[in-house]
């Protein structure tokens, strides 16, 4: 489904940073914190990954003096739905869908003609391309 979406986008260039060593270390470093169960464990290492994306992503922006895109709507900013520091409110350089909520993100990617697919689809914690280690 990633593929079909960055078809629709039809970006110049795709980068992929595999993320997945760095978050294999700090999951072995977290495992001696003897305050940490595995439930409690599992959410750290989610944010962990989060953060781990925003950091790759502004590093290739300030490689090549771009911006990084803030995708959160108007819900997941007021309500404070995201990981601080991570891919989340306040993240990015600029935040077009901040002010806009469910619907009208939904509207404005009909109008631009993107897959239906995307309508339905649910905020994951995890990207195929970082497996949980």
């Amino acid at each position: 489904m990633f593929s079909d979406g960055l078809a629709f986008i039809a970006a110049d260039e795709q980068e992929t940073i595999d993320i997945a060593a760095g978050v294999r270390g700090l999951d072995e470093q977290l495992k001696h914190h003897k305050r940490l169960d595995a439930a409690r464990q599992d959410f750290v290492l989610g944010n962990v990954k989060a953060r781990l994306r925003m950091v790759a992503q502004y590093a290739i922006a300030n490689a090549r003096g771009g911006l990084v895109i803030g995708i959160d709507h108007a819900a997941e900013a007021v309500m404070g739905f995201f990981t601080k520091f991570g891919a989340g409110a306040g993240a990015g350089d600029l935040a077009p869908l901040a002010g806009l909520v469910k619907g009208q993100v939904r509207a404005l990617g009909a109008h631009l003609g993107a897959p239906r697919a995307y309508e339905a689809t649910r905020h994951k914690r995890d990207l195929p391309l970082v497996p949980c280690p």
